[in-house]
């Protein structure tokens, strides 16, 4: 697939901010909107100034979610730092127009929201559809095993459709993943969960650090090491 910029300005669900929304439901929309070129050049981190490990670990990310062909080639080099980018919190961030869709692709310190606006969406009866379509032909999710899809959760919230399935207890990143989409565009966001085979205790995950800690990523001592065996 060849790759082509998208223009500056351009937001791929139209959305040019933020709605003001309930503190419960500000979650929905984090990832969604493409900052503006003015606060990304402030805020654009030199590669010097990150953590390198950090970096690495969002590119491992994106491949364990992201299907090889929505990757761009130049995901290394194209992939940029930014401080209190998105929502307030430090994030990695991309973005790409390839053949058949525009590919955006936002990682913070506990969460990846990728946002797809295909060209020619899969055909469906409703966004939910759409999005559940688009979920299987863009996600890694049937991978090591086909995804079991739960009765996905729906409500209308500011004209878009937000989607999650009821899980009590998420056992890796493709059991927290939730959606939301204007019917031609969808946002999957999911929480940084690496499963773990039965019977080696619970799954490793990012969640559970407090807002401050999520908003400074870049700024935080790295984690411990995990105790010895």
């Amino acid at each position: 697939m060849s790759i082509e910029e998208i223009p500056a300005g351009f937001q791929l669900m139209g959305l040019g901010a933020e709605p003001a929304v309930p503190a419960g439901e500000r979650f929905i929309f984090w990832g969604l909107v493409w900052p503006h070129q003015d606060l990304l050049a402030r805020q654009l981190l030199k590669p010097r100034d990150t953590d390198p490990q950090i970096a690495s670990d969002a590119l491992v990310w994106i491949r364990r979610v992201l299907k090889p062909e929505w990757i761009a080639a130049d995901l290394d080099i194209r992939l940029a730092a930014a401080r209190a980018i998105v929502s307030g919190q430090d994030a990695f961030l991309a973005r790409y127009r390839l053949v058949a869709a525009m590919v955006q692709i936002i990682v913070t310190r506990s969460n990846v929201h990728i946002t797809v606006a295909p060209f020619s969406p899969p055909p469906a009866d409703s966004p939910a559809k759409l999005a559940e379509a688009l979920l299987h032909l863009l996600l890694q999710v049937d991978q090591p095993a086909p995804f079991t899809d739960v009765p996905w959760t729906t409500t209308t919230i500011h004209g878009f459709t937000f989607g999650y399935q009821a899980r009590t207890s998420p056992r890796d990143w493709r059991e927290s993943i939730s959606f939301l989409t204007n019917g031609r565009a969808v946002k999957f966001s999911m929480k940084e969960i690496a499963g773990r085979p039965a019977g080696e205790g619970p799954p490793k995950t990012r969640s559970g650090f407090t807002e401050e800690g999520e908003r400074q990523w870049f700024d935080a001592p790295p984690l411990p090491p995990p105790p010895e065996k």
